[in-house]
């Protein structure tokens, strides 16, 4: 029955569908048709694109005789446009009553707005304000008739009344279908947001197709395919494996790099219709080159079986056949001669004769026909006059003959009679006319007597001369026997010339051809044969080509070759024949062609060929992913030529993460027939379509995620460069710069080896073609022989050649491969600095520009005749340019980052690298379970020992944990050291390892050194310059430039450029003038726009800040920067400037193209004082000397400088450092600096108080949220800002004697002073333990190989289960380790409420919110699971508890009945940060070396009156839940990770515990 419906859908339907009636489908269908026959029933279709959820609706529509309205989204589809689509429907359903489903799919929903209004629909049927008046008026008007032709009973028929008649009508006949995608979070917004979508409508879900459903398809398109039973069988199964195999694999793709590949019953559906067309083109191909050589073949033997003896011999016998017949017929001549002067005699007789006779006769006959003609004219008279002669009697014409001058009467009759007659007339002279001759008809007689005379005489002549004739003819008859005799003999005599000539030809020709395509029989058999086994064969080679097409090209080389490497073995192993190697070039392949792509830019390695090839058979249009712009290059030049009517090809480059809706008639090529001609709509235009129109697509985004809605209407393939490949562009890059001839004979040399093998080609399919249109016996085929003797002379003409080029070319490659050492290591180099747009998006670097400065280094590095020399020489310059300009665009943190990135992947270049020691390296050990229990766990941290467990699993640390077990105190002093990272190791362990080895070593003893020891690591390897970065330098940058390359500051807090930038436009630029500066933000794009146009006209400068805050403009600034900010048209003065924070969205086109530039805060006391003093205004000599009071000034400026590096130092030590890391930025430097000079210049004192307000509480404090912060602010600047800095020179900032305020003196003293201090700052200098370098360390550390694993490759723990699947069993461990709410009523027993004890009270207050948290906390845990099965809505409540499941960590509460004091509570379980617990004197201590945490004694909490209570130079320690001490801000002021303070006893000064950071914690992180 379906199946019916089906095909009559099809039957009266413009776009018929092409369905498989699978149980999947059918249960659907039925589904939705239930739905819709409901009344007010919508449903809500959840699936990824591609399921068939559109196509269901429509069928299940058609079932119900229900008509399908559907929006088409345009570019210029506007909300209007969306409110009159639906306006137009509503009445469609209310007014004229038709059932509508109305179909709508997420990717149609241009704006949020629009599930508003469905929102509402699907609520009550009605938008509100959609209708004007006049449209209202004119329902309520329909409204009235229907509910009269109707009989519709309304109480009263008010305009309301109508209305809600109208409303339910819409009601009863609209059916809203809504088609989403659950894929990504808008699905999930959009249910919570519109809950409608899940209230009034039913859900169906479209799961993936279950096996059956696959199988059938796959049988139901290939049942038509020629094939055997078994291997369809074993195809079929194959298709299955294929397609869910890509699922497993695109879900490793996506854990392991980040990812995402989408896999689609469109893609099952591709990859079957794919291998038939395939398949059937290839046999199609294969048969007819294998006939077309099987045929040249035959010729050949044809031609070989014509013995050339026997042909000789024939030649031989027809010779005196040819002499006899030679002789005969010259006797037969003379015979013919004599004979021939007899028959010319009588000739000539008979002619004479007839000559004379044919005159009497011709006269005879001319006045015959002058009387005829006479004679002709007078008939009608003559009748008449016939038949007046019936009246005439004897006697009348005896009187008229007696006449002899009739009258004139009588002659005019006898006139006439004459002339009818024939009788001609006499000329006599005429008396009365004097004598004057006229014709006399009256003699005419005598005329016809001469004519009868003239005739007889003739008649004799006539018969004479057929007498004469007669005997002529005898003798011409005997005469044409014997000629006939002749022409036969001389047409044998010229057989036999012709056979004799046609014979020798015969055997040139053999000749020509056994020799000349002897040799090609020996090919040709083995073509023919391979092509057989290649038609045996070719069932696999397509069925592995097709699945590589429809479901490989996302995926990147590795993982590429891994699947293609099983499913060649599985093809195996099912006994599908299959050539061997198997290969995608080889089995779609054409080496000429592939030779021309090579030409046109594609480079050479395997993958690009490959992906060549599913571009040009695929049938889904090509949406390559290329940040390398070589998809790009490779389809401009190959599509360069290619002009085709009406098939012009078209590229769409830089597409983003969506496409265009309008684009999708095209994309799915919803071509349709007019007149026998194909269209296709685009928009509101319809257009001609050529079935040679090509479309290819391209992005530079480096890792797009394109949904399934996009996935499925192109084929996404990976074009990225491979390591091969760019290692031969860059090979030949280096080549044609030291060895131009060399190279330019190399490039020669494949041109001309791709034309000779293109000629070879065309050669050999001439040849085959002229074998194969040559009909009858090719040697009688003079022209055919000719054309095949020629081609074959060029054919091996082209042969030698080609062996001479192929010899050249690999002299050649033996010599350029001299340096290949350059092109690999070069190649490395790229791949490193691609690989940092992983860990910030802004990191972009395009392979023109990495090109155009490895030409730079080639042209600048050191010449040197010895080409080892030379090559160490290109590889150290080029890597350190490299390092220097890539170096200027990173982050502080990133800097040594990318020296070890670059350190390591020369040493992997150079030798084999244990992946897995570096792999544990930057993760440690991962294992959860670790059973041997930790030998110094006085000392030694669980994570460390679990680090030292796992290293014996490593490559050459066997017996390294028994070695530790064995000698702990060895192991204790060099965990103990304060520099382990220079100590050597244990023995013999400091023999047997590494360099880098001993990293792993530190890293699982002291993680904190390690970034020292990689520093030391990187020197060893590198260079002591590749941990030394360039210092900022705006005018070398600014020289990288032009006018039409942007240069763009990467901004950090605290950076701010546009006071340098606005400097340097003074000192170097066209001055601040002309230098145009625009924040920007919401609207404030198109006024950048006008600034640029103008700016480029002029020659001036535009500075466009905060980049970051206008996304939804940056693609208008892309585009600007592609089409206008061109040579053509920008002035050479022009300058576009550009800052912004790291964004995903900043467009990608100008991150690769521009220079990019970080101006970070210095790293270090040290570079932040030293910045300060030699930047603007403190480099200023007039500001810097015209205070009134110099001295203070100079002391309380170096104060600020010192404080203002201090506080933003503090925030690398963490938590410890701030609790929140506040942005402090140049701005408050230098605001306070001038409020300080002014203060000092209007006041005789100096007003200490006053500046330590406006610096501490309005300055930096109007940064500071946190009032434990504010409190640090304070202590840290009361150390700069008090009388002894202005009179002590000798006042220390901390017990270090090294930094202090120098005396007054000159500012270059000042910054001598600066550049003498430490590069590395003791904690001590900022009022921090020495153990805070240790919490910095770590945190330095874990940023370092945290931002290395982002460039790696993710290895996946808890491999096989999903997040949902981990955070259920975690709901589930959680609530069965969680104990049940307390009773209220034992503990009121146990603790009554009573005056004595009011804490009791308290006691019973916290156990009812205890026990409503134990209740919030089961039933978020109990509704997180129930939104994982799907049973409720996943809301954001849910989500966040979803994901702190995941990402945290959770603690186990446990409830102890422990003692109690008889007043106050014990507290048990804090940790101490920043400072140890003096038990001995109940004191705050310091901290020893390494122990950064320390546990508490249980603490004694006593109520008492705050007013009662005594601080006595006590400690106020705030207490916080984690050791993040970060929260949000609460009501309270405090964080919501602030819990109380407490009181500790100190024997130093708060200040000193507030600067240390100290805090109790209560948990640690691990």
């Amino acid at each position: 029955t379906m199946g019916r419906y089906l095909y009559d859908y099809n039957s009266e339907s413009k776009a018929p569908m092409d369905l498989v009636l699978f149980g999947f489908a059918i249960e659907h269908i039925s589904r939705v048709s239930r739905i819709l026959l409901q009344p007010k029933g919508h449903a809500l279709l959840v699936g990824i694109d591609g399921c068939g959820r559109r196509s269901v609706t429509r069928l299940a529509a058609f079932i119900a005789s229900y008509q399908v309205f559907q929006i088409e989204v345009t570019r210029n589809y506007s909300f209007n446009d969306w409110r009159d689509d639906i306006r137009k429907m509503l009445l469609d359903a209310g007014t004229a009553g038709r059932s509508t489903v109305f179909l709508l799919a997420d990717n149609q929903l241009k704006e949020e707005s629009y599930l508003e209004d469905i929102n509402t629909l699907l609520n009550t049927a009605d938008i509100p304000n959609l209708y004007d008046a006049e449209e209202r008026a004119e329902i309520i008007d329909k409204m009235q008739k229907i509910a009269q032709e109707r009989g519709v009973k309304v109480e009263v028929a008010t305009q309301s009344s109508m209305y809600n008649l109208f409303i339910e009508r819409v009601r009863h006949h609209l059916h809203v279908v809504i088609a989403m995608s659950p894929i990504g979070d808008a699905f999930r917004n959009r249910l919570r947001m519109f809950p409608s979508l899940i209230n009034c409508c039913t859900i169906n879900w479209f799961q993936v197709w279950p096996e059956d459903a696959l199988e059938m398809v796959a049988n139901y398109y290939l049942d038509d395919v020629e094939m055997d039973a078994r291997v369809r069988v074993e195809s079929v199964s194959l298709c299955k494996y294929f397609h869910e195999s890509i699922r497993a694999l695109s879900s490793r793709y996506e854990e392991s790099l980040g990812r995402h590949n989408y896999v689609t019953p469109t893609s099952y559906l591709d990859l079957i219709r794919l291998f038939k067309n395939l398949l059937a083109n290839k046999r199609l191909d294969i048969l007819t080159l294998k006939n077309r050589y099987l045929t040249g073949l035959q010729k050949l033997d044809f031609a070989s079986s014509q013995k050339i003896s026997i042909m000789q011999t024939d030649l031989t016998n027809l010779k005196p056949e040819l002499i006899y017949t030679s002789e005969e017929t010259e006797k037969l001549i003379d015979y013919i001669k004599e004979e021939k002067v007899t028959v010319d005699a009588k000739k000539k007789i008979v002619e004479a004769e007839e000559a004379v006779a044919n005159q009497a006769a011709n006269e005879a006959q001319a006045i015959k026909q002058d009387c005829e003609e006479k004679l002709a004219v007078a008939l009608p008279a003559l009748n008449a006059a016939i038949s007046a002669l019936d009246t005439l009697k004897q006697s009348d014409i005896s009187m008229i003959k007696a006449m002899q001058n009739p009258p004139n009467g009588v002659k005019l009759v006898m006139e006439a009679v004459c002339i009818m007659k024939g009788v001609k007339c006499e000329r006599r002279p005429d008396p009365a006319q004097n004598n004057k001759l006229v014709d006399d008809w009256w003699y005419t007689s005598k005329k016809r007597a001469r004519l009868a005379a003239a005739e007889n005489e003739l008649e004799k002549q006539m018969v004479q001369l057929e007498h004469k004739r007669n005997e002529l003819k005898v003798v011409v008859d005997k005469l044409d026997l014997l000629n006939e005799n002749f022409e036969a003999r001389i047409n044998k005599k010229q057989e036999l010339e012709e056979s004799i000539k046609m014979t020798g030809e015969k055997l040139v020709r053999a000749e020509k051809l056994i020799s000349g395509l002897g040799g090609e029989k020996e090919r040709w058999e083995r073509c023919a044969e391979e092509l057989s086994k290649g038609y045996f064969n070719i069932v696999g080679d397509v069925l592995l080509s097709s699945a590589i097409i429809a479901y490989l090209g996302p995926f990147t080389v590795y993982f590429r070759q891994e699947c293609i490497g099983k499913w060649i073995q599985l093809v195996q192993n099912r006994d599908i024949p299959l050539s061997q190697p198997f290969s995608l070039e080889k089995a779609l392949g054409d080496p000429v062609k592939i030779q021309t792509w090579h030409l046109t830019g594609l480079p050479v390695d395997s993958f690009s060929v490959e992906n060549a090839l599913i571009v040009m058979n695929t049938q889904r249009w090509p949406l390559m992913i290329d940040p390398q712009n070589q998809a790009n290059k490779w389809i401009k030049n190959l599509e360069k030529s290619n002009n085709l009517h009406f098939g012009t090809p078209i590229l769409l480059e830089n597409v983003g993460e969506e496409l265009d809706p309008a684009l999708e008639p095209l994309l799915l090529k919803l071509v349709f027939k007019q007149n026998n001609i194909d269209y296709i709509r685009i928009g509101d235009s319809i257009i001609e379509y050529s079935s040679d129109f090509r479309f290819y697509i391209t992005t530079c985004l480096r890792n797009p995620h394109y949904l399934p809605e996009v996935a499925i209407r192109v084929n996404v393939l990976n074009f990225m460069i491979t390591a091969p490949g760019l290692e031969d562009q860059m090979l030949s890059i280096v080549t044609a710069k030291e060895k131009p001839l060399l190279e330019e004979k190399k490039n020669a040399l494949i041109e001309e080896s791709a034309k000779n093998r293109k000629q070879l080609k065309d050669i050999e399919d001439k040849i085959l073609e002229v074998l194969s249109s040559s009909e009858g016996n090719i040697l009688e085929d003079e022209t055919g022989v000719e054309i095949l003797s020629s081609s074959r002379v060029l054919a091996k003409e082209i042969a030698v050649k080609e062996e001479i080029t192929s010899k050249t070319e690999k002299e050649i490659d033996e010599a350029r491969n001299c340096y290949r050492p350059v092109a690999k290591h070069s190649a490395v180099l790229f791949f490193i600095i691609s690989d940092l747009a992983s860990i910030e998006p802004m990191y972009q670097y395009s392979l023109t520009w990495f090109i155009n400065l490895f030409i730079r280094s080639i042209r600048d590095s050191q010449e040197s005749d010895n080409l080892d020399e030379r090559i160490t020489s290109l590889n150290q310059h080029f890597t350190y340019s490299i390092y220097q300009n890539v170096s200027r665009s990173l982050f502080e943190k990133d800097k040594i980052l990318f020296s070890l990135l670059l350190c390591i992947g020369i040493e992997k270049n150079k030798k084999e690298f244990d992946e897995m020691q570096w792999r544990y390296l930057l993760t440690g050990n991962i294992s959860i379970n670790n059973p041997y229990k930790n030998p110094a766990s006085d000392w030694l941290a669980d994570k460390s020992w679990s680090d030292i467990v796992g290293c014996n699993n490593l490559s050459n640390f066997e017996g390294f944990k028994e070695h530790f077990e064995e000698n702990i105190l060895e192991w204790k002093s060099y965990y103990n050291s304060a520099k382990p990272h220079l100590e050597p190791l244990p023995q013999p362990w400091n023999d047997k390892l590494t360099p880098f080895e001993k990293l792993i070593v530190l890293r699982c003893l002291r993680n904190d050194k390690t970034i020292h020891a990689i520093r030391e690591y990187i020197i060893d390897h590198l260079g002591k310059e590749y941990v030394e970065p360039p210092s900022f330098d705006l005018a070398k940058s600014f020289l990288e430039s032009n006018h039409v390359v942007p240069l763009i500051f990467i901004l950090s807090p605290g950076a701010d450029p546009l006071s340098l930038l606005l400097k340097f436009a003074d000192d170097s630029g066209p001055g601040r003038k002309n230098c145009q500066t625009i924040s920007l933000g919401q609207g404030q794009g198109p006024i950048a726009t006008n600034m640029i146009q103008m700016a480029m006209k002029q020659g001036k400068w535009v500075v466009l800040q905060n980049c970051h805050l206008a996304v939804s403009w940056l693609p208008d600034l892309e585009k600007i920067c592609e089409e206008e900010i061109v040579p053509e048209k920008a002035h050479t003065n022009f300058r576009l400037w550009l800052t912004s924070y790291p964004s995903d969205h900043f467009p990608v086109s100008i991150l690769q193209n521009s220079v990019k530039m970080t101006n970070e805060i210095p790293k270090g006391l040290k570079s932040n004082l030293l910045r300060s003093y030699t930047t603007d205004p403190i480099s200023n000599q007039k500001f810097f000397n015209s205070c009134d009071k110099i001295k203070e000034w100079k002391k309380l400026l170096f104060g600020v400088c010192f404080f203002h590096a201090l506080v933003q130092e503090r925030r690398s030590f963490g938590p410890l450092g701030w609790n929140i890391p506040y942005e402090f930025n140049d701005s408050d430097l230098h605001i306070s600096v001038r409020q300080a000079q002014n203060f000092l210049n209007e006041y005789e004192a100096v007003p200490l108080d006053a500046l330590c307000y406006i610096i501490g509480q309005c300055n930096y404090g109007g940064r500071v949220t946190d009032d434990w912060d504010r409190r640090l602010l304070l202590s840290l600047l009361s150390r700069f800002f008090n009388h002894r800095i202005i009179e002590d020179d000798q006042y220390k900032f901390c017990d270090s004697t090294v930094y202090y305020a120098p005396a007054d003196s000159a500012y270059e003293d000042y910054v001598s002073y600066i550049k003498s201090l430490p590069l590395v700052a003791h904690p001590e200098a900022y009022g921090l333990h020495e153990n805070a370098d240790i919490t910095r360390e770590l945190k330095d550390t874990h940023e370092l190989f945290s931002g290395i694993l982002a460039t790696q490759p993710r290895e996946v723990a808890n491999k096989g289960k999903s997040p949902q699947d981990t955070v259920y069993e975690m709901c589930s461990d959680i609530l069965s380790k969680m104990s049940g709410e307390f009773s209220i009523k034992d503990v009121t027993t146990l603790f009554p409420v009573r005056y004595e004890d009011s804490m009791n009270t308290v006691l019973t207050q916290e156990v009812i919110r205890f026990n409503r948290l134990i209740g919030v906390i089961q039933s978020s845990l109990q509704n997180t699971q129930k939104a994982i099965k799907g049973q409720i809505i996943m809301s954001a409540q849910l989500e966040n508890v979803f994901n702190s499941l995941l990402d945290g960590k959770i603690l186990d509460t446990k409830f102890e009945a422990k003692s109690r004091p008889d007043v106050g509570v014990y507290v048990h379980g804090l940790y101490l940060e920043g400072a140890q617990w003096d038990n001995r004197n109940k004191i705050l201590a310091e901290s020893h070396p390494t122990v950064l945490y320390d546990a508490i004694p249980k603490i004694w909490m006593k109520p008492k009156l705050k007013a009662a209570i005594e601080i006595n130079g006590r400690y106020d320690c705030p207490v916080y839940k984690t050791s993040a001490r970060r929260g949000v801000l609460s009501t309270t002021g405090h964080s919501t990770n602030y819990v109380l303070a407490i009181y500790l006893q100190s024997d130093k000064p708060s200040s000193h515990w507030i600067d240390r950071g100290v805090a109790l914690l209560c948990q640690l992180d691990d």
